[in-house]
């Protein structure tokens, strides 16, 4: 009976199991009929402000089709009973719609539902089956915001470094603000950047809050100092104060000046006199890449006169808050101008500056440039003056500061250029060729200008014009230069290089370009003085593609093909007289004669020119003018057709019979390393057997040579006899003979070589 009761109970449990999920919906359609349901709905957060819509929440419609996949462009319509939401929007590719859920001003719990339909399949208007599900979002009145902080990594910054400067906010209630509410920002050094991290955004930003946070970057800016940040909302206000230290160090600058025992200012100046009463004050100031002062850095200062604080010509020192090190330099009872030199940042930022210890008693002069001075006759494209600089000194070999008078002469008895009226000379010398002059801070100088002819000059200075000419003057003081050389006359002559096979450049598009060279001279025949121009043409070149850099100069190596491809085999070039041209061509103008000639100015302003002359050593009768282009990167090969000759010992032929003798044609082909055809090679021939003939038909010519004509192809016969091959050795197989062919290009060292087989057979031709 008790095993009956349970079985009923049992039954009666299953049953209402089954009623009970037979109630659950969450993924069955409220009508067989809908083709669409809302499978899930969700709210981004589950509670907003009633903050005129500064907060908002996403709502998301999950709707699937009956297949369980994700609808596609299906319209999904929300309501709410509370706030505002947009009421239609379709589902994307993954099969949800999402829209904004905003307050509207009031508080309370709202309740959001999502509707989507299917429609008649007879009538697109008439709903056939709904679903739906709905999702409630608390609205609350908005808390007041309770509390504000500002954060900043480090209160220590240098020049133009960024941080990330944050506000936090949180309401009475400890919870962070509502997205979006809105911080303000200041500072009064520096400014904030964007995103970025380079947009200027000014000294003011407003940026909003996510989840109580608010970041910002700010850029110290590049001047040093004490700054300070602050963020506001409404009342509140939090803030932070920071230190901008100066970047590395970047501009190091030496003054100099005259100070009394507290190296106060008394005058600006680099120069004293050795008895100078104050302190001569060598002044350092070391600053950033900003104009900030470097304070607390080590400056190190070396003199190559005299020292620092009677001590030691090196010393160190640290600059003060405002980046300035100074110490006293003291020359001693040395003369002259003081090298002083300041150095920094471990010796990677460093300046000079230039002081002078003044002397007046006079002791000795001497000439500065002790070196051979070259000078060019006048007019001519050279140094025609050079100024030279003499030095006074006194005893202890300072320089003597104080004016003094001092009187320069050329001495030579024969001035060069003298026996052609025109001699070199001082400028401003005097009838008797004197030059006065005045020295200044121990210094005096003289302008020496060459005349028409070369040679040495010797120059005098003393302080007494007396002593220019006798060494017997009480008291006087002098030096002379005899190493003053006037060498390079004008132009006389121009002499032109050797040119040889092979010496082009390829530039491409069949083109080649030559170097030229034209040694221009004087009448000693020594090479003119750099500089001198040159001109260089081309005569009776119509039709050719042939072109010459005309403006030329002696000593143009470097520049002439500055600008060309083939700069890289010529940039070495510079010798002293001699100017250079490039010369461009074509293939096809390949041993072809270039009519070249070079033109200069001589001292009388005629014109000098010389035509390019291949052979200038031999008789005038002899002597073959313009440049014969040569064949550049040369590429031949050579054939012979046939390669067998055939012969027959049949019965004797008649007189004239052609099988006594047969022909072999050998081809030579030529072409330069451009593959462009080359004409006018000329081939000389040898070969071990047989004669060589031209092309002509009748062969009546004999020669040993061809020369390849436009298309690049020498022809030329070697007639081959049959007795120059043995008889058959066994009677059936012919006899053979190889004969070997020569083509030759003389004095170039291109050689070609092929073979032609005699073969003579022991019976009658087949034929």
């Amino acid at each position: 009976m008790k095993m009956k009761n349970i079985t009923i109970l049992l039954i009666l449990l299953s049953i209402s199991l089954l009623l009970i999920s037979g109630c659950d919906d969450r993924d069955i359609p409220t009508s067989t009929k809908a083709d669409y349901r809302v499978t899930r709905l969700e709210s981004s957060v589950d509670k907003i402000y009633a903050d005129n819509n500064v907060t908002f929440a996403y709502i998301s419609a999950y709707v699937k089709d009956q297949n369980n996949f994700g609808a596609i462009n299906i319209p999904v319509r929300f309501q709410a009973d509370r706030g505002s939401i947009i009421s239609l929007v379709n589902t994307n590719n993954s099969g949800i719609a999402k829209v904004p859920f905003y307050d509207s001003g009031e508080s309370g719990l709202a309740t959001i539902t999502a509707y989507v339909y299917t429609y008649s399949q007879f009538d697109e208007t008439s709903v056939a089956a709904e679903d739906s599900k709905q999702i409630q979002v608390m609205i609350e009145a908005k808390p007041p915001i309770g509390n504000l902080t500002i954060e900043i990594s480090s209160t220590e910054f240098f020049v133009n470094q960024s941080v990330v400067v944050r506000a936090r906010v949180f309401d009475i209630d400890l919870n962070p603000v509502a997205d979006s509410t809105m911080v303000r920002f200041e500072t009064d050094r520096g400014h904030f950047v964007g995103d970025d991290g380079e947009t200027n955004m000014g000294s003011i930003a407003i940026i909003p809050t996510q989840n109580g946070n608010a970041p910002l970057r700010l850029n110290v800016g590049q001047q040093a100092g004490i700054g300070e940040v602050k963020v506001r909302i409404d009342t509140l206000v939090s803030m932070r104060n920071f230190s901008v230290k100066p970047g590395n160090p970047f501009n190091l600058q030496l003054n100099t000046y005259l100070g009394d025992d507290d190296l106060n200012v008394v005058e600006e100046t680099n120069e004293t006199t050795i008895d100078n009463e104050y302190k001569i004050v060598i002044e350092a100031n070391l600053k950033d890449a900003f104009n900030n002062p470097n304070a607390s850095r080590v400056i190190r200062f070396e003199t190559n006169l005299g020292s620092f604080y009677n001590t030691s010509e090196t010393y160190t020192q640290n600059t003060d808050v405002d980046g300035v090190a100074k110490v006293v330099f003291t020359p001693g009872l040395s003369a002259g101008p003081a090298t002083i030199k300041a150095f920094a940042n471990s010796d990677t930022l460093s300046s000079e500056a230039l002081f002078t210890i003044k002397s007046d008693e006079l002791h000795s002069i001497r000439f500065n440039n002790q070196e051979q001075v070259n000078l060019n006759v006048a007019n001519t494209g050279g140094i025609d003056s050079s100024i030279l600089y003499v030095s006074l000194y006194d005893i202890n070999g300072n320089l003597v500061d104080r004016a003094t008078d001092i009187y320069f002469k050329i001495i030579n008895n024969n001035i060069p250029g003298e026996d052609q009226d025109f001699p070199a000379y001082l400028s401003g010398q005097s009838e008797s060729g004197v030059v006065h002059t005045t020295s200044s801070g121990g210094q005096a100088a003289v302008s020496v200008v060459t005349g028409a002819g070369s040679g040495v000059l010797q120059i005098r200075v003393a302080n007494d014009s007396l002593a220019l000419t006798s060494s017997t003057v009480a008291g006087a003081i002098r030096a002379t230069k005899s190493n003053i050389l006037i060498h390079a006359g004008p132009p006389a002559s121009i002499v032109w290089g050797d040119l040889g096979f092979d010496q082009g450049e390829s530039v491409g598009g069949g083109l080649w370009e030559l170097l030229l060279a034209a040694h221009v001279r004087d009448i000693y025949n020594n090479p003119v003085e750099y500089g001198t121009s040159v001109f260089f043409d081309l005569i009776d070149v119509d039709g050719w593609t042939i072109t010459i850099q005309g403006n030329a100069f002696t000593g143009n190596g470097p520049q002439v093909t500055a600008d060309d491809a083939s700069a890289s085999t010529v940039d070495s070039l510079s010798s002293i007289g001699v100017a250079y041209t490039l010369l461009t061509y074509g293939g096809s103008e390949t041993y072809k004669r270039a009519q070249v000639q070079a033109r200069c100015i001589d001292a009388y302003g005629d014109e000098i020119i010389e035509p390019f002359i291949e052979n200038p050593d031999a008789p005038i009768s002899e002597q073959i003018q313009g440049i014969e282009l040569p064949w550049n990167q040369p590429d031949s090969d050579i054939q012979a057709f046939p390669g067998n000759l055939a012969f027959y010992d049949g019965p004797p032929p008649a007189l004239g019979d052609p099988n006594d003798f047969l022909f072999a044609l050998i081809t030579i082909r030529t072409r330069d390393g451009q593959g462009y055809p080359t004409p006018n090679v000329y081939w000389t021939f040898t070969a071990d057997r047989g004669e060589f003939y031209d092309l002509d038909s009748t062969f009546a010519n004999q020669v040993k040579w061809a020369i390849s004509g436009d298309d690049g192809y020498a022809r030329i016969y070697l007639k081959l006899y049959r007795y120059m091959s043995p008889p058959t050795p066994d009677g059936f197989s012919p006899g053979q003979q190889q004969v070997q062919i020569f083509g030759r290009v003389l004095g170039t060292g291109i050689l070609q070589q092929t073979n032609v087989t005699i073969l003579r057979y022991p019976y009658n031709d087949p034929e």
